[in-house]
């Protein structure tokens, strides 16, 4: 499979606090504004029981209260920059489009590009250039895809469907890029759908994910016969998928739209397929599903299978914590399947990190018993056997 240059992925995970590929539901950018504004604008008028009843004047004044509040927040994000200095930056990034103090550029540059049409347009001037480097036209495609305003998009898939990204070797990340659109507009679809038709082999794939990704972005913001055209594609190569390649890259798409749906075909796969790489893509499909309980349920049952091997029990770990909060019953079933092995540093590693995410919020018998695992067994991982240990000292000092 081909995927996004993986050090661009990660300066836009710590700079927009975004995260495609394990499927989970983020905060955007910008959304504690409003509802940071829509708390204040309630404490104002008396909400509640006992406040007085709010009518229609009242509350047309908050709206433009939280409004202004919002922009203002946003003006404040974008910092000064101009569209002007937003081109002059994009130009002098490096031939592998790193800005100068990236990460604060990636987030100042995507406020500007929310709020003003035309910096999309001069961005979409910039890519169009004769001679600008793969690396500069991914940080801009990057920059039009989380913007994510309908100008944005419009200016991404107009740079997406110009001769230079034909033409540019790195063509397919470049499109894989839309699967970072949150509320994808109908053209933005209708250009996936396109290039997903006109490609073949490994790119037909790849571009799988981008629809898996898009339809869940389509159903989010109430647009499912959008998503269910894409869907239907999913479906389609689902059906006639006949080699491991092809069923593992489908049943990744499929994770990605976390149709609940779905649950129970991947959950099927997960426990009784016997190659490996399908049976892993069903598993990370289950756990992009987040909190929905007949996903986290089938993991759990996973675990308790006499013949899961500790690489797959680790990939299921991940998926239970990426769910949130770790039930009672997930971390019983974490402990019954590590208790009678050595962990390996995968393992371990998986068990800990899900376990210390909340330390502070779940420290009941569940929580002690898989701890006190991971801290006697965990030979092999010096260092989380020391964390371990480490988490159950202090809860001892703390009771």
């Amino acid at each position: 499979m081909k995927y996004i240059k993986a050090g661009l992925l990660l300066a836009l995970t710590a700079g927009l606090g975004y995260w495609f590929w394990d499927g989970k539901e983020q905060e955007r950018p910008g959304s504690q504004v409003a509802d940071g504004a829509d708390r204040d604008a309630a404490s104002r008028s008396g909400s509640g029981a006992g406040g007085a009843a709010r009518g229609p004047a009242s509350t047309e004044a908050e709206e433009d209260r939280s409004a202004a509040l919002e922009q203002s927040h946003l003006q404040q994000r974008i910092g000064g920059l101009t569209s002007a200095a937003l081109v002059e930056t994009v130009l002098a990034a490096d031939e592998s489009g790193t800005a100068i103090d990236h990460n604060r550029f990636l987030w100042r540059a995507t406020g500007l590009l929310r709020s003003d049409p035309e910096a999309c347009r001069a961005l979409l001037g910039v890519y169009q250039q004769a001679g600008l480097s793969t690396g500069k036209k991914e940080l801009i495609a990057d920059l039009l895809a989380h913007a994510g305003s309908p100008a944005a998009q419009e200016a991404l898939v107009s740079a997406l469907s110009a001769p230079v990204t034909a033409a540019d070797a790195g063509a397919l990340p470049l499109w894989q890029r839309l699967a970072f659109v949150r509320t994808p507009t109908a053209g933005t679809l209708e250009a996936a759908l396109a290039r997903y038709t006109e490609s073949s082999g490994e790119d037909r794939l790849s571009l799988l994910q981008t629809l898996g990704a898009l339809a869940a972005g389509a159903e989010s913001a109430g647009n499912p016969l959008g998503a269910a055209r894409l869907t239907a594609r999913l479906d389609e190569v689902l059906q006639t998928a006949t080699d491991s390649r092809e069923r593992t890259a489908v049943i990744a798409a499929i994770g990605n739209a976390r149709r609940p749906r779905d649950i129970e075909m991947l959950s099927s796969i997960a426990a009784g397929e016997g190659d490996p790489d399908v049976r892993d893509a069903a598993i990370r499909a289950l756990g992009r599903q987040g909190a929905k309980p007949e996903a986290r349920d089938a993991l759990a049952g996973l675990l308790k299978g006499e013949q899961l091997e500790a690489s797959t029990g680790a990939l299921v770990i991940r998926g239970l914590s990426r769910g949130g909060a770790l039930r009672d019953g997930d971390m019983d079933a974490m402990t019954g399947f590590a208790s009678d092995r050595e962990l390996e540093s995968d393992l371990a590693g998986e068990m800990s990190r899900a376990l210390s995410l909340q330390y502070r919020e779940r420290t009941g018998d569940s929580w002690r018993g898989a701890m006190e695992v991971v801290a006697a067994k965990s030979q092999g991982a010096p260092a989380i056997q020391a964390q371990g240990m480490l988490l159950l000292d202090s809860l001892k000092t703390t009771q």
